[in-house]
């Protein structure tokens, strides 16, 4: 029995030919009513089919995007930087994009993201659109400055993404999610001799992490030579109360010691199996 394509229907085709009409991109529950005729049943009967169908991707609860032309095949699956686009205009958020696809952007790693990580100021969840899944991690707005805009294709408009200093806070801060430690600490070395980026780094270290993060970079760059002069903000930080912390969290919280940052440098300890 062969596979059939799915057809649009009478009711499939004139929603086409509205949207190209109007040059609609993004279609809301209710704005099909009175320009199709339509009740509200058959408004979301209509919407739900043509999900369903793979003719229009839903990106909300009652809000989808439409191709500009219909999908061959009766399958619509846009570039996944232009679903972050107009995701995240939906929100109005602040973002960038982290977590694995900026290390792999980067070049920091090979293995190849099952999701894209959006670090935002709105929202905290799990999506699926289309495809593609996404890990929406709500953080503070302050700590959304380290990004740079990248332009899409076809005038589609631009995105963001962690820049690399910020992609390195963010594998040392969020080691629990991303699984990024003790890794993050060998990319770091890696780019030890490059001095904006240790600048940039020391930077938004000192404004936009916690007290624990602070002092694992600051001893990391510390080992890798990284003079005083330009660890200060990090040093300005600490206080004389501080307990210790291991600098590598996945390994016993035990060897040498340093005072200044208080970090027990565990990374020569076998690593701790959950």
């Amino acid at each position: 029995m062969k596979n059939q394509t799915p057809q649009l229907g009478k009711l499939g085709t004139a929603f086409f030919s509205l949207a190209q009409t109007r040059h609609l991109e993004i279609v809301r529950l209710g704005e099909l009513q009175e320009p199709l005729g339509l009740s509200a049943n058959q408004e979301h009967q209509l919407l739900k089919r043509l999900t369903r169908n793979g003719f229009i991707v839903r990106l909300l609860p009652g809000t989808f995007l439409v191709p500009n032309r219909i999908p061959a095949g009766g399958f619509c699956q846009p570039n996944s930087n232009y679903l972050i686009s107009k995701l995240m205009a939906l929100y109005q958020a602040k973002y960038y994009v982290g977590g694995m696809s900026a290390m792999q952007y980067y070049s920091l790693t090979n293995q190849i993201p099952n999701e894209i990580t959006l670090f935002n100021n709105k929202i905290n969840a799990k999506r699926i659109i289309g495809s593609q899944k996404f890990n929406l991690i709500k953080v503070q707005s302050e700590k959304l400055t380290g990004k740079i805009a990248i332009d899409l294709k076809n005038d589609e408009g631009e995105i963001y993404i962690a820049s690399l200093a910020q992609t390195l806070l963010d594998a040392v801060q969020y080691w629990k999610r991303l699984g990024s430690v003790p890794d993050a600490y060998d990319w770091i070395k890696q780019k030890a001799n490059n001095n904006e980026l240790v600048s940039e780094l020391v930077q938004l270290t000192s404004q936009c992490s916690n007290i624990i993060t602070i002092r694992r970079i600051g001893y990391c760059l510390e080992t890798c030579g990284i003079s005083p002069l330009i660890l200060k903000p990090l040093r300005k930080k600490l206080t004389a109360t501080q307990g210790w912390v291991a600098f590598d969290p996945n390994r016993p919280s035990k060897g040498k010691t340093n005072k200044q940052w208080r970090i027990i440098d565990n990374a020569e300890e076998p690593r701790t199996v959950n």
